[in-house]
């Protein structure tokens, strides 16, 4: 009985995508509502550069092939999550803070959390070149992605090699 899992003959004219470049999924946090971080949250508990980054957190935040800075920029003007907790400084006191109220709120309780450590830890990903949506309605999304900002898993990262 053939799967998608066994191992397929490959149809003449045809390759492995692998053979272009890898795909990884994009990062698990196990508490979106905690990692996601927009202007406003920033700003409101003073997290520093040193510990958030750019971040592309929902499939509906991008809605072209192409996906640029100017883009992400109007996201995050218009106070949506496209930035990421990613603690670097566990001395900063103001993520101490916002730790402290995570843990408040039960977020380190939770599956994914609860088995790393430390529980805020994120999967360190670089941002990927090209998007593949995770879930879709009949209909593939492929985007190119020109920014710096890395991805929940509501995409997949395809990352290039030479031949890609």
């Amino acid at each position: 009985m053939l799967s998608l899992f066994s191992e397929q003959i490959i149809p003449d004219g045809f390759v492995k995508l692998s053979l272009y470049g890898t795909f990884t999924r994009g990062i698990a946090t196990g508490a979106n509502d905690f990692f996601a971080l927009t202007k406003s949250k920033i700003k409101n508990w003073n997290l520093d550069s040193n510990n958030i980054c750019k971040c592309i957190t929902k499939s509906s935040q991008i809605r072209k092939a192409v996906f640029t800075e100017y883009d992400y920029d109007i996201l995050y003007d218009s106070d949506k999550p496209v930035y990421c907790l990613d603690v670097r400084d566990h001395e900063s006191q103001q993520i101490r803070k916002y730790i402290a109220e995570g843990e408040k709120l039960r977020y380190n309780e939770r599956y994914l959390t609860s088995v790393r450590s430390p529980w805020y830890k994120i999967e360190r990903r670089k941002p990927a070149p090209i998007l593949f949506g995770v879930f879709n309605r009949g209909r593939l999304k492929v985007i190119r992605n020109l920014t710096t900002a890395i991805n929940f898993t509501c995409y997949h990262s395809f990352y290039p090699n030479m031949f890609g």
